[in-house]
Parts: C-alpha cells; structure tokens; sequence
C-alpha cells in the first residue's frame, strides 16, 4: 500500500489537496487579471485556472478520509465527530468572515472590473447570514469560495450516518444512489425551484461526490493492487485521460448549455469526480507519484491548503480596490500570490492548528 503517513494523515492526499487549492487561486486571478495567454483555454494547461473541478476533488477526499476510521473500526462517537468538524471548518471559516467584513468596510470603494464583491454593503441580516452558516447565506457578499463550505458543512454533520448507511451495499447500487440523489439538483436547469429547496439540492448532488470518496477509501487497497497489475501503457494513457478530463470538465457544462440541456454542472461534476478518482488512485498506488507529491514545497500547500482557499479571494480584493490602476496588473497578479501563501501559514499557525487541537481537546 503506497499511503504515506504524516501525523496520522495521508500525505498525497494532502499535497492533492494542496495543488487543486493553488489552482483555485489561479482560477480567481484569471477571472479578475486574465494575463495568460488565451492558448491556457484551449490545452490541457487549463487545469491551471479550472475553479470548479478542485473543489469537486475537495468533496471527495473529504469523502475519502472521514470514512477511513469507519472502514477501519475506530471511528469515535459521534458527538466527538461533529465538534472536530465544527472546529476545523466553522472556526477557521468566520475568522476569515470577520477578516472579510473588515476589509470590505474600509477598502471597497466604487467598482473594479471583475469584481462583484464588497458591493452590497454590510448588514445585520448578511453578518446573520454567514454566523449561521448552514442555512443559505449570500456567499457573494464577503468571500466568494466559502459556497462550497457550507455544502462540507452540511454534509459533514450527517457523513457518519451515511457511512454506516453503505457499509453493506455493493458498489454498483453506492453509485446508483449517487445518480438518484444528483437528479433534483440537475432537474433544476428546467424547474423554477425555491432558493432555499435549490441550495439542499446542491448539497444532496454533492453529497455523491462524499459518497465516492468514501467507497475509494474502502476498495482502496484492491484499487491500488490492481493498479499495480496495468501495462505502463495503460497506466500513462489512463492518467492522461484523467488528466484531460478533469481539465475540461466545465467545458462539457458548456456543451450541454448549447445543446438546451442545462444539468447545473451535473454532468461536468460527475467528469471532474471519475478524473479525480483516477488522479487519487494513482497518487496512492505510484511511487514516481507519491515521490514527486511528497516533496516539501507541495506538502507545505497541502498544509496550508485551507487557509489558502480561504483567504486568497480577500487578497485579491484588497490589492485590486487598493492598487488598480495604479499598480502594473503583473504585480497585483504575482503580489496575490506571494501574500495569499504568507497569509495562509500565519492563518494555519494562529488560527487552523490551535483550532484543530481545540477540537480534539472538547471531544474527547
């Protein structure tokens, strides 16, 4: 078994985590300062600035290592369970919140191309909002990217259960479930839903990708031996073909819109979450793989990879209220980047750490 363990966690799985969180960060510069060339669109190195994909990745090795002490019998209670998340996701979300509402107060100031944020003003009922979380806040109000941390959130606090729920069922009917729970959220490119009813649908078609996530870490071992038993020619080609996918993933979201066949990024998701799954096999089962993601500049990214989702979109924010128009594009571009990496560690030492050892210390 290839998994190489780095307090008590896998560490390829840290660094995958890590890279698709920088490329998230990519994603967001290209969207506000587009300074690569146009050909990043159009070859496989659109991987660099591909925002929806990563995230899908998050989902499923969330899936993949909270199931892990359940397929290995040391799964604690569930009390125990629900405080560890509660500290290693809401904590370190609302002091990014906090951070966010007080740069949007004193920095946004008229309009920035690209930007659509710190535009609404603050409010008791969005300040309410985001302290709740789990229900529906404006995630454009203040950072952008915490959408997807209420879906983690939610499905968080019912994982466990579902874990149990699909410890005896085969494969085949796991991945049925996962289409079945998709389908209301793909039913609403042709239905008006509720806004409330639509962000539950998101978070059921979501939860699928927790799902797969979770049956890797069970069949991992029999995934990784028969891995080990391809050609190199089948092995290359598979990757490369992951590779592909899940680089244009989005694109085939864009296809079906064409076509009059809106899926909200159903079809797309289920792309982004087979590449994925490849990506994560081979992560575990290579050791060129495992060698090249285990070296200390991507574990480091792997580390920080949280805070870097985090708080990379204030940065930007910051710097382009702050300096556009008064500072070359390229600098913002390359200061966004440097800063949101200083950031992210001072946020994984003063804020993440002490907070995931807060969580061990009220759960046990």
């Amino acid at each position: 078994k290839g998994e190489v363990r780095l307090n008590n966690r896998i560490g390829q799985l840290d660094a995958i985590r890590g890279v698709a969180s920088f490329t998230v960060v990519l994603h967001h510069l290209y969207l506000v300062l587009p300074l690569l060339p146009t050909i990043i669109k159009y070859s496989p190195l659109r991987v660099l600035v591909n925002g929806h994909a990563p995230v899908i990745m998050f989902f499923i090795l969330s899936g993949f290592v909270l199931a892990l002490p359940y397929w290995n019998g040391t799964a604690g209670a569930y009390r125990a369970f629900v405080i560890r998340r509660f500290f290693r996701i809401y904590i370190p979300y609302i002091a990014s919140i906090f951070l966010a509402v007080i740069l949007a107060s004193f920095l946004a100031n008229g309009s920035i191309p690209g930007i659509d944020a710190w535009q609404s003003g603050i409010s008791i009922r969005l300040l309410f909002e985001h302290v709740l979380f789990l229900y529906n806040p404006d995630t454009q109000a203040f950072n952008n990217v915490v959408w997807s941390l209420v879906h983690e959130m939610r499905i968080s606090l019912i994982f466990p259960f579902i874990v149990l729920s699909i410890q005896r069922i085969s494969i085949r009917k796991c991945l049925l479930i996962c289409l079945l729970i998709s389908l209301p959220n793909a039913s609403r490119g042709f239905f008006t839903f509720h806004e409330a009813f639509a962000s539950v649908a998101e978070t059921l078609h979501y939860t699928s990708m927790f799902i797969i996530g979770a049956l890797i870490a069970r069949n991992r071992d029999r995934l990784v031996s028969s891995y080990l038993n391809w050609s190199k020619v089948r092995k290359w080609s598979s990757l490369l073909i992951a590779f592909v996918i899940y680089s244009f993933s989005t694109v085939i979201n864009s296809i079906f819109l064409e076509l009059g066949l809106p899926n909200e990024f159903v079809i797309s998701d289920y792309a982004a979450t087979m590449a994925s799954s490849v990506m994560i096999i081979f992560a575990l089962g290579s050791a060129k793989i495992s060698k090249l993601l285990l070296t200390t500049p991507l574990i480091f990214l792997g580390t920080i990879s949280y805070s870097l989702y985090l708080y990379h979109i204030l940065v930007l924010f910051s710097l382009m209220y702050l300096f556009y128009g008064s500072m070359p594009n390229t600098l913002i571009y390359l200061s966004t980047i440097m800063i949101s990496v200083l950031l992210a560690a001072l946020s994984w030492r003063f804020v993440e750490r002490p907070s995931i050892a807060l969580g061990r210390r009220y759960s046990t």
